[in-house]
């Protein structure tokens, strides 16, 4: 995508500076999780700020860039489930070998069809979308 716009850049250091300020409260507040209120309120500024980050992406990329088979800006529309799942799953596991310090995470079974293709904005945040999400949920070792 070439340089990145302005708007990209401030986005990077009002990331570390909200995290610093949340630290900064728990600390103050001598709390390990912030109030409903203020979590309510970041879920919902968070979640525009990736709508506003991806209508920004779809314009440059549709403007800006060449066309690419298969993609309408930076939706694919024939994205394959079986390969975006197993990502999720060697993503999670990775993860999930690494901060847990297993030395085998748990084995997930994948069961679907090679063919099932579906639109989708491939890429865009592995960690933060379903089939992670809920992949490395699954593995979060319980103690018994």
């Amino acid at each position: 995508m070439g340089t990145s716009p302005p708007i990209y850049c401030h986005a990077r250091i009002f990331i570390f500076g909200a995290a610093q300020g949340i630290l900064e409260y728990k600390k103050h507040r001598q709390r390990s999780q912030i109030d409903s209120q203020i979590q309510s309120f970041l879920d919902r500024f968070y979640m525009s700020r990736i709508g506003i980050r991806m209508l920004i992406g779809q314009h440059i990329a549709l403007n800006n860039e060449p066309s690419r088979p298969d993609y309408v800006g930076i939706i694919c529309t024939r994205t394959n489930v079986q390969t975006l799942a197993q990502e999720a799953i060697d993503n999670a596991r990775f993860i999930c070998e690494d901060y847990y310090g297993l030395f085998d995470a748990p084995k997930v079974q994948l069961i679907c069809r090679p063919d099932l293709e579906f639109m989708y904005v491939p890429g865009y945040d592995s960690q933060t979308l379903p089939p992670y999400s809920f992949v490395s949920t699954s593995l979060i070792p319980i103690p018994v």
